[in-house]
């Protein structure tokens, strides 16, 4: 993984900052781009399940798929604040 993020085949972004105002917990939004063959090589056999649950089936990173997910699932709040700020910031990223 370190030669992939020195040649830029991964690459990792910060989005922000996100604080619960009840308990002012701080959740650092971050997001990381791993090219796909990199991807494979890393994480290629990794379980399908195990007691934590499943791994989803691949979904497009569009604006409409994510904000849906964003809008009518049940996430925690820094999970869909990074989401969101990573649909927004797509072009960027990728």
């Amino acid at each position: 993984m370190n030669k992939s993020l020195a040649s830029g085949e991964v690459r990792a972004f910060c989005l922000g900052m996100g604080v619960d105002p009840l308990t002012y917990a701080t959740d650092l939004l971050t997001a990381v781009v791993i090219e796909a063959p990199v991807f494979d090589e890393l994480f290629g056999t990794v379980a399908a399940t195990n007691e934590e649950g499943r791994v989803l089936d691949a979904k497009p990173f569009d604006e409409q798929l994510v904000m849906k997910i964003v809008q009518h699932e049940r996430l925690q709040a820094a999970g869909a604040a990074t989401l969101a700020l990573a649909v927004e910031a797509r072009t960027h990223l990728l």
